[in-house]
């Protein structure tokens, strides 16, 4: 069978029991089929509870490339969050502090003062970070 194991946002995976070379092979949402059971194609265990999973951390910006305002859906995180975003060189040029409420919350911000080119998005939420990469255009 095919393993695949969630660790730091990465997904690693490899065939047999114990994956012997690990590779990245998504750095996004995925979906992990079960069959009726609950159970994986291959394994003899169900997850504890589903909602483990669903309840996810998740961040997504939109529209992406942006020309003014750059909106952020943010999802399974609550309380103190630091918004960080970075230049391509790795420069801080934003740092925006944040109180979520633990449901799905939009965030607008201006990059109109942003130059051109592509930034990266942190969110730091306890011990949770999701990262996500934009570009700034100019008509």
């Amino acid at each position: 069978p095919f393993i695949v194991n969630r660790r730091y946002g990465h997904v690693w995976g490899g065939y047999g029991d114990t994956p012997g070379e690990k590779t990245v092979i998504a750095a996004r949402t995925f979906t992990i089929i079960v069959n009726e059971s609950g159970v994986a194609p291959g394994s003899t265990e169900a997850p504890a509870d589903i909602a483990e999973y669903t309840n996810e951390a998740s961040v997504s910006t939109f529209p992406n490339p942006v020309n003014d305002q750059l909106n952020l859906r943010i999802s399974g995180m609550s309380g103190k969050t630091v918004i960080t975003i970075t230049d391509a060189q790795g420069k801080v040029v934003r740092t925006i502090d944040a109180n979520l409420s633990g449901s799905e919350e939009t965030l607008t911000y201006s990059v109109a003062d942003f130059a051109q080119g592509m930034y990266f998005l942190n969110v730091r939420n306890n011990d949770t970070v999701v990262s996500q990469k934009f570009v700034v255009t100019r008509r």
